[in-house]
């Protein structure tokens, strides 16, 4: 049986919820403990209901919980009345069993002004976790919800965990910090009525100020206090911020306030907009809307499933680099001279001016594969206009010259990325860079086959979208051709608009919020050419006819993958091996076959690690030889990462791929 969360839930409470007095609607299976007192004496406002999924008494792992907190102004409403949002809530809850939900009420603004809600808040998560072995519970897994007043609460029990005046009575040497917090139309920063000149005209404003404890014009220190945008830090939960964009009650300023205060703080967020959306209305409630909470809910309180990875599959260390070369990204491997080429764009020292400290350009480097070796072998020449380069993707041509991606976009946002050609002779560059083609936004990686070359764009940044990715491709004639012999550089036009962009594919918002689109390009053997998704996990397959018409397939997408940056297909393996820079991971999915499904596999996963023992550090490029799984680590940081600090030392691990994989995969 799949564990069960605890989520704490603050229900939304609109003026015809008010005068509601029947049930809400339980879904079948689902048992319930009714007026359970969290606090000893406290009356029926410190009462809670426990709503058990069914199977619950047969199954002896603890279940996570979602809290949920009814809204209501802070003046009405009950844990148990019934709105159809609520109804929504517990089907989309218990769809799977695998939570349980208490809802709670609160003392209400009848019997006092802030911060006893709070207060209460806190003191019911604090009793479910110590009573948590009675009920089945896990105590390290608990959810908030919460609806417009009751939205305001879940933020601020998100945002005041290390608030220690708020936790007070009973159970205080238990927690009250949530591991996610859903917040539905609540209003985040109370300085925004208090600065309002009209705010007499603002719905509930009597109920405002019976919340606060004062009127308006004299209740500043009181509205900075009740605010969960006073509190953010970085060490707040994920937070998950549903809101119409044309609420009248709690405007759509107070969700832009929480996820730019929460963004500031380096907290993890997703802004879900309901558009043209007021204070209430069927989108609340949408399958969309649902499958979103449902998803941001499994992320953070779901265990991650249990995994065994082979110790025959630990990375080793490969080859460590000295400080000027932190950020191994692109590689490639020339069979002529033995030797993997692997670009450093040098990213991770970047200051608030986007300047790379004392590493400016980036650099290449060729290393042998026997002996880790290595040599810098070119310093980029710098684009003028950022004074900087960004060498990530790299692949030889059929000219036998290396062809590179030049991602400007960590410097300017002004499609001024490039494609390269670095001039090769003997095995090394002469120094001699020319330029194919200008105008990209991300350009990644590169990929040449047959009579064309392709590249990825993982940030177009088309208007109106969350985020979108995309392929280009050249063919063989210009891509040679271009920036060379008196030929012009290919100037693309931006904004999707420009005929050599052959695939835009949207990026699904995922937990961790990135919306990072094509990265990672491989092909196999039948001539199928696969990209990945950054942002959210998705990978495509990519065939051609004859005439060069593309069409694109997503053939894979899952939960246990949220990021795909560096692809690499292994014809001995049959698989295509992703390095996964969120997770610390890398990843093995099969080839594309009509009709037959895609096996994937976690091949390797760890925890935060300075990657001194080999061991995965933001891997960005897997690469294999023989039978050989060589993978760049990035290094990089950002929330919802594995990953929490760039540090040194700067490598290239190595996992040695068995031959029992290998059959395994063939048959």
């Amino acid at each position: 049986m799949k564990p069960i969360f605890f989520i704490l839930c603050l229900l939304f409470v609109p003026q015809f919820f008010i005068a509601t007095v029947s049930a809400v609607i339980i879904p079948k299976g689902v048992t319930v403990k009714k007026n359970i007192p969290y606090v000893t004496g406290g009356g029926e406002r410190q009462q809670l209901d426990l709503y058990f999924p069914n199977g619950y008494e047969n199954t002896a792992k603890p279940y996570p919980v979602i809290v949920v907190i009814h809204g209501g102004a802070w003046a009405f409403g009950a844990k148990d009345q019934e709105h159809y949002m609520l109804d929504g809530l517990f089907k989309a809850i218990f769809e799977k069993d695998d939570y349980i939900l208490a809802a709670i009420n609160y003392r209400l603004t009848g019997t006092g002004a802030f911060p006893m809600q709070l207060e209460d808040c806190k003191s019911a998560i604090r009793w479910l976790r110590a009573n948590a072995k009675t009920y089945n519970i896990d105590s390290e897994r608990v959810g908030v919800w919460g609806g417009s007043a009751g939205g305001h609460l879940a933020a601020l029990v998100g945002t005041t965990a290390d608030v220690k005046e708020f936790d007070v009575g009973e159970h205080l040497d238990q927690s009250s910090r949530p591991q996610a917090v859903c917040d539905v139309c609540g209003s985040s920063d109370l300085m925004l009525t208090v600065n309002d000149p009209n705010y007499k005209n603002i719905p509930w404003i009597k109920e405002i100020e019976q919340f606060l404890g004062k009127p308006i014009p004299e209740a500043k220190n009181e509205a900075l206090r009740a605010s969960p945008t006073t509190y953010a830090t970085k060490n707040d939960p994920p937070f998950l911020i549903i809101h119409g964009t044309a609420d009248p009650v709690n405007r759509f300023a107070h969700a832009e306030r929480l996820k730019e205060t929460l963004d500031k703080a380096g907290v993890t967020n997703i802004l879900y907009p309901l558009n043209d959306t007021e204070h209430d209305g069927p989108l609340f409630v949408d399958p969309k809307t649902m499958s979103t909470m449902m998803q941001f809910f499994d992320r953070y309180l779901k265990p991650i499933p249990e995994r065994r990875y082979s110790e025959q599959n630990r990375p080793k260390l490969f080859v460590s680099f000295p400080e000027h070369l932190h950020n191994p990204d692109g590689m490639t491997y020339c069979p002529k001279t033995n030797k993997i080429f692997v670009n450093f764009p040098n990213f991770n020292n970047m200051d608030k001016n986007l300047k790379k400290g004392h590493h400016e350009g980036g650099y290449l480097v060729r290393i042998d594969p026997e002996t880790a070796a290595f040599e810098v072998v070119l310093k980029y020449p710098i684009l003028e206009d950022t004074g900087q380069t960004g060498p990530m993707g790299l692949a030889f041509g059929p000219d036998n010259h290396l062809y590179v991606c030049d991602t400007q976009w960590f410097h300017s946002k002004e499609h001024k990325s490039r494609i390269l050609r670095v001039i090769m002779q003997d095995g090394k560059p002469t120094g001699e860079v020319q330029i194919v083609a200008t105008g990209t936004k991300v350009s990644n990686a590169i990929l040449w086959l047959d009579d064309k070359m392709l590249v990825t764009d993982t940030y177009l940044e088309l208007p109106n979208k969350y985020g979108t990715g995309g392929v280009w491709m050249f063919t063989k004639d210009e891509a040679l051709n271009a920036g060379r012999n008196g030929n012009p550089t290919i100037r693309l036009k931006p904004n999707g608009t420009d005929s050599h962009l052959i695939v835009i594919e949207e990026v699904t918002k995922t937990s961790w919020n990135v919306p990072g689109g094509a990265d990672g390009l491989t092909v196999d053997e039948n001539g199928v050419v696969y990209f990945c998704n950054f942002g959210d996990g998705s990978v495509y397959a990519l065939t051609f006819d004859a005439e060069n018409k593309p069409t694109c397939r997503k053939i894979f997408q899952s939960n246990e993958i949220s990021c795909c940056d560096g692809m690499f297909y292994d014809k001995r393996t049959g698989r295509s091996y992703i390095a996964d820079s969120q997770l610390n991971a890398v990843h093995a999915i099969s080839r594309w076959e009509a009709g037959k499904e895609i096996v994937f596999e976690t091949v390797w996963a760890n925890g935060d690690t300075n990657g001194a023992e080999g061991l995965l550090d933001s891997p960005c490029e897997p690469m294999v030889i023989g039978n050989k799984l060589y993978i760049a680590n990035f290094d990089s940081t950002g929330t919802g990462m594995v990953n929490t600090k760039h540090d040194s030392p700067h490598t290239i691990s190595v996992i040695t791929l068995t031959t029992t994989e290998s059959d395994q995969n063939h048959k």
